[in-house]
Protein backbone atom coordinates (compact mmCIF):
# COMPACT_ATOMS: atom_id res chain seq x y z
CA UNK A 1 0.00 0.00 0.00
CA UNK A 2 3.21 2.42 0.67
CA UNK A 3 4.88 1.75 -2.24
CA UNK A 4 3.74 5.01 -3.94
CA UNK A 5 4.49 7.01 -0.97
CA UNK A 6 7.14 9.58 -0.14
CA UNK A 7 10.51 7.58 2.12
CA UNK A 8 11.57 8.99 5.12
CA UNK A 9 14.59 10.87 4.50
CA UNK A 10 17.07 9.30 7.00
CA UNK A 11 15.46 5.82 6.51
CA UNK A 12 14.19 5.69 2.90
CA UNK A 13 13.25 1.86 3.50
CA UNK A 14 10.12 3.66 5.25
CA UNK A 15 7.68 5.17 3.94
CA UNK A 16 5.53 8.36 5.39
CA UNK A 17 2.29 7.40 6.41
CA UNK A 18 -0.42 9.62 7.84
CA UNK A 19 -4.02 8.41 9.11
CA UNK A 20 -5.18 10.07 5.94
CA UNK A 21 -2.93 7.97 3.54
CA UNK A 22 -4.25 4.72 5.51
CA UNK A 23 -7.66 5.48 5.28
CA UNK A 24 -7.89 6.35 1.75
CA UNK A 25 -5.94 3.03 0.94
CA UNK A 26 -8.72 0.90 2.80
CA UNK A 27 -6.40 -2.01 3.65
CA UNK A 28 -7.89 -5.24 4.72
CA UNK A 29 -5.44 -6.07 7.40
CA UNK A 30 -2.98 -3.44 9.44
CA UNK A 31 0.06 -4.94 10.73
CA UNK A 32 1.97 -2.74 13.33
CA UNK A 33 5.81 -2.77 13.65
CA UNK A 34 6.92 -1.63 17.08
CA UNK A 35 10.01 -2.12 19.48
CA UNK A 36 7.84 -2.17 22.96
CA UNK A 37 5.94 -4.61 24.46
CA UNK A 38 3.22 -5.70 21.58
CA UNK A 39 -0.08 -6.50 23.59
CA UNK A 40 0.59 -2.45 25.12
CA UNK A 41 1.06 -1.44 21.86
CA UNK A 42 -1.89 -3.34 20.65
CA UNK A 43 -4.24 -2.24 23.19
CA UNK A 44 -3.26 1.34 22.42
CA UNK A 45 -4.00 1.12 18.68
CA UNK A 46 -6.99 -0.67 19.12
CA UNK A 47 -8.30 1.85 21.69
CA UNK A 48 -7.08 4.85 19.13
CA UNK A 49 -8.63 3.23 16.37
CA UNK A 50 -11.46 2.18 17.55
CA UNK A 51 -12.57 5.99 19.12
CA UNK A 52 -11.38 7.39 15.78
CA UNK A 53 -13.89 8.15 12.81
CA UNK A 54 -12.13 8.01 10.68
CA UNK A 55 -10.00 4.58 11.53
CA UNK A 56 -13.54 2.71 12.15
CA UNK A 57 -14.44 3.75 8.21
CA UNK A 58 -12.04 0.13 7.72
CA UNK A 59 -13.30 -3.04 7.49
CA UNK A 60 -9.40 -4.08 9.11
CA UNK A 61 -10.70 -1.73 12.34
CA UNK A 62 -14.30 -2.85 12.72
CA UNK A 63 -13.41 -6.46 11.89
CA UNK A 64 -10.73 -6.70 14.17
CA UNK A 65 -7.81 -7.50 11.51
CA UNK A 66 -5.09 -5.35 13.36
CA UNK A 67 -2.15 -7.16 14.18
CA UNK A 68 1.11 -5.83 16.13
CA UNK A 69 4.26 -7.85 14.64
CA UNK A 70 6.68 -9.79 17.64
CA UNK A 71 9.51 -7.41 17.77
CA UNK A 72 12.13 -10.36 17.63
CA UNK A 73 10.63 -11.71 14.59
CA UNK A 74 10.11 -7.93 12.47
CA UNK A 75 11.98 -5.20 14.21
CA UNK A 76 15.36 -6.28 13.75
CA UNK A 77 16.73 -8.97 11.58
CA UNK A 78 15.18 -12.01 12.47
CA UNK A 79 18.10 -14.16 10.97
CA UNK A 80 17.22 -18.41 11.48
CA UNK A 81 13.61 -17.54 11.87
CA UNK A 82 12.80 -15.78 8.73
CA UNK A 83 10.45 -18.89 8.02
CA UNK A 84 8.68 -18.46 10.93
CA UNK A 85 7.91 -14.60 10.02
CA UNK A 86 6.72 -15.63 6.64
CA UNK A 87 4.49 -18.29 8.44
CA UNK A 88 2.87 -15.80 10.70
CA UNK A 89 2.27 -13.49 7.96
CA UNK A 90 0.83 -16.34 6.10
CA UNK A 91 -1.62 -17.25 8.24
CA UNK A 92 -2.46 -13.32 9.45
CA UNK A 93 -3.30 -12.51 5.06
CA UNK A 94 -4.99 -15.91 4.82
CA UNK A 95 -8.95 -15.01 4.20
Amino acid sequence: MAAEFPRLQNYPQYAQLNTERVVEASPDVIMIMTHGNSEEVQKGFVREMEGNPAWNSLAAVREGRIHVLPAELFGTNPGTRVPEAVKLLTELLAP
